[in-house]
């Protein structure tokens, strides 16, 4: 007689392409290993770099406005297009170095204030 499998675990001879939830969790079989993704397992670390991405565009935001810039006038002064202040701002982009540096020399501070 055959043991059974534990619920959500999918035997070795199941396709690759099934997969069972349990909860919160999904169990796929890929390349031969048994997969468990959770929700309280983050992905690449995408959601971490979107908090920081976040905050870092809200700091940046409070910045501008107690300098009482527009977005326009400051992509200005820095040489960026305005749609890619507000996109920084509202932490949808991941912003370089260098940017960083033009950034705070528009504002008139150093990078290390924007961090």
């Amino acid at each position: 007689m055959r043991k059974a499998t534990p619920p959500g675990i999918w035997q070795t001879e199941a396709p690759a392409t099934l997969a069972a939830k349990s909860g919160q969790q999904t169990v796929r079989k890929v390349r031969g290993l048994i997969v468990v993704i959770g929700d309280s397992i983050v992905q690449m670390g995408k959601t971490r770099d979107a908090q920081i991405q976040k905050r870092f565009g809200e700091r940046m935001r409070d910045l501008r406005r107690r300098k009482e810039l527009s977005q326009e006038s400051l992509a200005l002064a820095c040489g960026m297009d305005r749609s890619y202040i507000g996109g920084v701002e509202r932490g949808e982009r991941n912003i370089s170095l260098v940017n960083i540096g033009k950034i705070a020399g528009a504002l008139g501070i150093a990078p290390r204030e924007l961090l």
